[in-house]
């Protein structure tokens, strides 16, 4: 790997393009909360009936923002499919499931429930759409314009559907999994906070870089003693929703070095989305911010472990030019 000056950030494969982001947007709503919590408007340990959740959330009372962003606190069991079939208007069915048992030793990824109930919590305490509220808080402060990342189209951004990629998404299980444009509308943005994000790979890097420079001093949207949390374990063990070990701080995926790339540092902090096909990710040890995606689905983990670890490799080297 060669030496010398950093590249700032990089977005590799669909740089200018929108695409899905699904559940690599996720960091993103998570830093909106971890905003407020710089703020001194929201603290990790509130439990979700201050924010008005308990008519949602039938164990609100017993559900802290820490525990649902580290995947670490049961919620009810939810497959991201079903929840992308159902209108809001029919959402609150959902959350009579029975819990799963996550807990910080046993993480239970969170695909969809947990983000629903942070992005009411972005709503309640800004008076704002999820959408808004993670523009305002995150996304204009990072410099990432409407033009390259939505966090919740035709509400706090305009649809444009020639500008987005749908040939991206690949098939699973036999099938052709829908895009969110496949079903805009009712279905598809008003409360899907976990996966319905579009934008491109270098927005996704750019808003990897402000993560960083916070973490640094800057203190642009997280007080660095805040940031510093993204790059901390708050729950480790077997992810029993992908079956395989992963520890998570925040929002984010950490200690990428075990189960990205052992090029990255233990401090590394990110998040895929569909099998690997995007993901973005910072190092404070390299002091990078990379994103990359590219029109392939792998959901054999091992495989796609490989191939990602070469990616990687190739990425940094091109960054640290």
């Amino acid at each position: 790997m060669s030496s010398g000056t950093r590249i700032p950030w990089m977005g590799v494969g669909y740089a200018k393009t929108m695409i899905p982001l699904y559940c690599a947007s996720k960091p993103i709503v998570a830093t909106a909360v971890l905003g407020l919590v710089s703020a001194g408007e929201v603290d990790l340990d509130d439990t979700l009936d201050r924010f008005g959740l308990a008519r949602l959330l039938p164990n609100a009372s017993d559900t802290t923002i820490r525990g649902v962003l580290s995947h670490s606190t049961p919620l009810p069991d939810v497959e991201a499919l079903i929840a992308r079939m159902v209108a809001p208007r029919r959402r609150a069915e959902l959350l009579s499931f029975p819990l799963n048992d996550a807990s910080p030793t046993n993480p239970l990824y969170s695909v969809f429930v947990g983000w629903w109930m942070l992005a009411e919590v972005l709503s309640h305490v800004s008076g704002l759409s999820y959408g808004h509220a993670v523009r305002a808080l995150v996304l204009d402060p990072y410099g990432i314009s409407p033009d390259e990342l939505w966090m919740q189209p035709g509400v706090s951004e305009t649809f444009d559907s020639s500008r987005v990629v749908t040939q991206y998404q690949q098939f699973a299980l036999g099938r052709a999994l829908p895009l969110c444009s496949d079903s805009f509308g009712e279905i598809a943005h008003t409360y899907n906070p976990a996966f319905s994000a579009y934008g491109t790979t270098e927005a996704l890097s750019r808003f990897y870089r402000g993560v960083l420079n916070d973490i640094g001093g800057a203190n642009v949207v997280l007080e660095p003693e805040v940031a510093e949390l993204v790059t901390q374990v708050f729950s480790k063990g077997i992810d029993r929703a992908t079956a395989h070990p992963f520890a998570f701080s925040l929002g984010f995926r950490v200690q990428l070095n075990e189960s990205m790339s052992p090029l990255l540092s233990p401090r590394s902090f990110g998040h895929p989305a569909d099998g690997g096909a995007v993901l973005g990710f910072a190092d404070p040890q390299s002091d990078v911010a990379l994103a990359f995606a590219e029109p392939v689905m792998i959901h054999d983990f091992e495989a796609m472990r490989s191939r990602r670890e070469a990616r990687i490799a190739s990425e940094l080297d091109a960054v640290l030019v």
